[in-house]
């Protein structure tokens, strides 16, 4: 039973003043309990070197962004709380990795990791204490336009997930298709399951870490409205086909054309799927390739490798 539905059973039962009454104390009490967690967090932040400071877009469930946690706790060994959640009593760094977030943070200590922009139009609102890398070349031209120092090392840390998780899955689908969160209801989209239920994969954007990576690796091509289903079947050197379901998704091409020009894909336009297209035309359309991208040094301009108390 949800919470308006115990509310109204409430107001039914014992009369709306009584019902307020306890809906105004469980309230209290839930407030509370994030209050206390959160300052026991913000001391656990404080305490080691070991826990850190960590930006990412947390608003819903999206694949590339609940990558954050997962990716800097298995690689770096390190724990990443978001700042949303903590109170930084000590200024410490916060640090910003992966996903088109520079045009959202703003913070005093600032460290740029591998971020992007979401758009042409996005800039950064705080001077950074350093930016180590930077998703592509059009994020490095903008902050460059800005004044700031940009190295030129490229990469969406989403790229170096298979350096800790390796499934073991068999090919068994033609085609996967990863809807971006806002097609997951497009019409191209049940059009096309109810049409090829055998060879198409059509893969939860918003699902658990490793089904998503499971299932993309099940699958001989990809085809992705979602830049993280783009760059992690490239991270598992699985082909991959841009396409487009609809206007919806937020920043237009400017970080699909940010990513691709870091690896060297040549595919700067979507392939704009409708009930046309057939499974076979699909399939065809993607193009042979290998991305080219020094990974290493991704990894070695991490500025929390090797981490000092700050």
């Amino acid at each position: 039973m949800n919470i308006y539905n115990k509310f109204i059973e409430e107001v039914d039962k014992n009369g709306l003043a009584y019902a307020m009454k306890k809906s105004i104390k469980h309230i209290s009490r839930k407030t509370e309990k994030i209050r206390i967690n959160n300052i026991i967090d913000s001391f656990k932040v404080l305490m080691s070197e070991n826990n850190i400071i960590v930006y990412w877009w947390n608003s819903l469930d999206n694949f590339g962004d609940t990558l954050n946690p997962i990716l800097i706790k298995k690689l770096f060994k390190k724990n990443a709380y978001h700042p949303n959640k903590i109170i930084n009593f000590r200024n410490k760094t916060v640090y910003s990795a992966i996903g088109s977030i520079l045009q959202i943070v703003n913070y005093k200590k600032l460290e740029i990791w591998g971020s992007g922009f979401i758009d042409e139009n996005s800039f950064l609102k705080c001077e950074p204490v350093e930016i180590h890398a930077v998703r592509g070349p059009l994020t490095r031209m903008k902050l460059k336009q800005q004044g700031f120092y940009c190295p030129e090392v490229y990469g969406d840390p989403g790229l170096l997930v298979p350096k800790f998780y390796n499934p073991k899955v068999k090919k068994t689908f033609k085609l996967g298709i990863v809807a971006h969160y806002v097609d997951k209801d497009n019409k191209i989209i049940n059009f096309l399951k109810n049409k090829y239920k055998e060879d198409i994969l059509f893969i939860d954007i918003q699902g658990n870490w490793r089904e998503v990576i499971d299932n993309i690796n099940k699958c001989e091509i990809i085809a992705s409205s979602s830049l993280h289903g783009i760059i992690t079947a490239d991270a598992y050197n699985i082909p991959s086909l841009w396409i487009k379901l609809s206007d919806k998704v937020s920043g237009g091409n400017f970080k699909f054309h940010d990513y691709m020009l870091s690896v060297g894909r040549k595919q700067m336009e979507p392939f704009l799927l409708n009930r046309e297209y057939k499974l076979i035309d699909i399939i065809n359309s993607v193009e042979d390739y290998k991305i080219n991208i020094d990974l290493e040094k991704l990894v070695n301009s991490c500025p929390f490798k090797d981490i000092k108390n700050n």
